[in-house]
């Protein structure tokens, strides 16, 4: 069984959700979200749940790498606008 990293920490409702998800593939909850995040900018027309997962981690996601990072703020401000439009 994957071991939860401590230092990510996501929605408590979209908790369980990638801790399935990433047992279900073989990956960390840290790989999942990167995936997300990469997946992100790739990808505008995400479903609403990885989205508001993929958004709430991009805030609290001081502690992955600097490209994490740049990656991060750019989907907060994605997002951002995201909901400003009312998608």
């Amino acid at each position: 069984m994957a071991k939860s990293d401590p230092r990510i920490s996501i929605a408590p409702s979209l908790n369980a959700v990638a801790e399935a998800q990433a047992l279900d593939l073989g990956i960390t909850k840290k790989e999942l979200i990167e995936a997300a995040l990469r997946f992100y900018l790739k990808n505008s027309a995400m479903t609403a749940e990885l989205r508001e997962l993929a958004a709430y981690q991009a805030k609290q996601t001081l502690q992955l790498s600097s490209d994490l990072r740049v990656i991060a703020k750019y989907i907060v401000d994605r997002h951002s606008i995201d909901l400003d439009e009312g998608n």
